[in-house]
């Protein structure tokens, strides 16, 4: 769907999705399933859909009202399938003719996807498997069991759209990436990624307003859903060096999805603040506002709010400047 954005100088004009278009249409590799999927990538030329293994049941999902089953339980992991790597021209809404596929992976988000020379390059925090899903039920969490087995990692993968090399070779030609396409017999590009830094935090962002389907360096991450190394953090990862810092107080705060503000009339990718809404559990504690510096990723300002005002933390917020 493409959603063009409203016209500052005209006075009459059609509201939120009236203005909406459909770009392109995808049917399901799968009979009576489809792959489930949360975000998607973008680059300047195209879009990257990924049909993952996770596939939704509409046959359990048409009967959940008699049989009483949640969304989770219409959910099924198919590793066998693999993962194939849809790209779809922005201008036509044609999807190109290469098939892409690597082995089987689950992801909920897309950190940052742009084109180099010729090749598609998808950043993506990717787990092994699907056992995510299952490790905020409310019986686990009562019962303390927050399975830490399977975590998220920076993962990058490299599409490249020129394929003309023999069978078995490795299409990817970017010096700075381990990750390969091998050419198969069927004319399939099997993709095998690379991964940077170490596994365990979520929710990615980058300097969407500079770097959005642009080559980048720099990503900030957030643990608080997880257990391990990265428990009650917030990261920010160097793609180039794979090297992380990380900011973490106590074991009572859990800090949110950090939001990215430029420094008005920067040109640097990491000359900017960022934003954490930080909830702190821990007796006459009080929630609040943190920012901190992108560049040295230390703590700059704190601003509270009153204790009976409880903050949850929050995922996927906005900054505005009005």
């Amino acid at each position: 769907m493409k959603l063009p954005p409203l016209s500052e100088t005209s006075p009459k004009q059609l509201k939120g999705f009236e203005r909406a278009t459909i770009l392109t249409s995808k049917s399901s590799s799968q009979k009576t399933t489809y792959s489930y999927y949360h975000s998607f990538g973008v680059t300047e030329h195209y879009v990257l859909f990924l049909e993952q293994p996770l596939l939704v049941n509409t046959v359990k999902m048409a009967a959940s009202g008699i049989k009483g089953y949640c969304v989770r339980d219409c959910l099924e992991w198919n590793p066998a399938m693999k993962t194939k790597f849809h790209l779809i021209n922005r201008s036509t809404g044609q999807e190109i003719k290469t098939k892409f596929q690597s082995d089987a992976f689950f992801c909920f988000h897309h950190i940052n996807t742009y084109e180099e020379e010729g090749q598609v390059v998808a950043d993506i925090m990717a787990y092994p498997n699907s056992e995510v899903m299952d490790k905020f039920f409310l019986k686990e969490v009562r019962a303390g069991r927050l399975n830490d087995s399977c975590k998220a990692i920076f993962t990058r993968f490299v599409l490249p759209l020129k394929t003309e090399g023999r069978i078995g070779e490795n299409l990817v030609t970017l010096k700075e990436t381990q990750a390969t396409a091998i050419k198969e017999e069927t004319g399939i590009i099997f993709l095998i990624p690379e991964t940077k830094g170490r596994a365990g935090y979520e929710m990615p962002t980058i300097n969407y307003s500079m770097f959005n389907t642009r080559k980048y360096r720099y990503m900030y991450g957030c643990g608080s859903f997880d257990t391990g190394e990265f428990a009650h953090s917030l990261i920010k990862l160097d793609n180039v060096t794979g090297e992380m810092t990380a900011w973490k107080e106590t074991d009572t705060m859990y800090p949110s999805e950090l939001v990215y503000v430029p420094r008005p009339g920067s040109s640097e990718e990491d000359d900017g603040i960022l934003l954490s809404v930080v909830l702190d559990v821990a007796d006459n504690s009080q929630d609040f506002l943190m920012v901190m510096d992108a560049k040295n990723f230390k703590e700059l300002a704190r601003v509270f709010v009153p204790r009976s005002v409880k903050l949850p933390p929050s995922v996927h917020g906005r900054f505005r400047m009005d």
